[in-house]
């Protein structure tokens, strides 16, 4: 299968944006971490990193304030009630 070329240019503080394609595959977001290595033939590799503690707290935290208004979180309580019957 041939790779498909996609092309990126640098802005005057050497920022590079990457094309909305990549963006929307990886489901990429601002402050996700990208790790580009350089290989032994001189080209580049970039790979999306797992998210960061911070990232995946933050996540939950949104779940949680959403299930939350809904109604649909359990006292203390309630767990141990039914953890106990």
């Amino acid at each position: 299968m041939r790779k498909k070329a996609l092309f990126a240019k640098l802005d005057a503080a050497g920022r590079l944006a990457l094309p909305k394609e990549i963006r929307e595959r990886w489901h990429a977001a601002p402050g996700d971490i990208l790790r580009i290595e350089q290989q032994q033939d001189g080209s580049i590799s970039i790979q999306k990193e797992l998210q960061s503690e911070a990232q995946v707290l933050d996540h939950l935290a949104e779940h949680a304030l959403k299930e939350f208004r809904q109604g649909k979180t359990k006292s203390l309580d309630e767990v141990l009630r039914e953890m106990e019957s």
